[in-house]
């Protein structure tokens, strides 16, 4: 399982790149999680922990994607300074080994209890709507319910010639089909080079989408599916 972050799609990417063609790649249900970010669907927020569960912080430590999503907080608290790092769940021993007790970390609740660290304070998120997506990626792709609206993801990559992303969009328009992500990445050792990772929606269960996927490998250098999911956790 892994979390939908900019680098990790290209992670997707990556794997799809390094398999060959027949290999199976499959994308299976996102789910909005705990996330390791220190957004929590359950707990409605994220989370301050310190190392003697007082509340005399000087610094806040987490991953940039945590503390980017606690703006207002930090502005209201401008004696608390946001510090970058690694990762957000390993943001919370880091602020236990502050003796004094000065530091604290943006973590999930799940985190607090995994390395005893004291909650001071909830809800800190700027939008209680905030999640962390994941994916299951393995080598046997899962049966969908076809009754149920469904999401694909898809890697492909692009010549370098203008309108070349124009003109590998242009189906889905013109079949009506809604696209919700796009992120591009280059291509190590061919510069001016892209792929790119896309989403697009099923709204119609019944829809075959296998003509526009055809002409989309027509217009592009190289195109896979990566997988298809449903639009929301069962």
């Amino acid at each position: 399982m892994i979390r939908l972050r900019p680098a990790l799609s290209f992670l997707l990417i990556s794997f799809a790149l390094l398999y060959s063609a027949n290999a199976q790649i499959a994308v299976g249900r996102p789910a909005p999680a705990s996330a390791p970010t220190g957004i929590t669907g359950n707990d409605g927020g994220v989370l301050v922990l310190d190392a003697n569960g007082n509340a005399a912080v000087r610094y806040s430590v987490s991953h940039p994607v945590a503390l980017a999503q606690c703006e207002q907080f930090f502005r209201t608290h401008p004696r608390i300074a946001p510090v970058p790092v690694f990762d957000t769940a390993g943001a919370v021993p880091l602020a236990l080994e502050d003796a004094e007790g000065a530091t604290a970390a943006v973590a999930s609740r799940a985190a607090a209890r995994l390395y005893g660290g004291s909650v001071l304070q909830e809800h800190l998120q700027d939008h209680p709507e905030n999640f962390t997506r994941f994916v299951l990626v393995g080598t046997n792709p899962a049966a969908s319910d076809t009754g149920q609206p469904t999401k694909t993801m898809i890697a492909l990559r692009l010549g370098n010639m203008p309108g070349a992303l124009w003109s590998a969009l242009e189906p889905f328009a013109k079949d009506g089909i809604n696209l919700t992500k796009i992120e591009s990445r280059p291509v190590a050792g061919r510069p001016f080079e892209y792929a790119f990772i896309l989403e697009f929606q099923n709204d119609r269960p019944d829809a075959d989408v296998t003509p526009v996927l055809r002409e989309l490998e027509r217009r592009t250098r190289w195109m896979r599916v990566v997988g298809t999911f449903p639009t929301r956790a069962a």
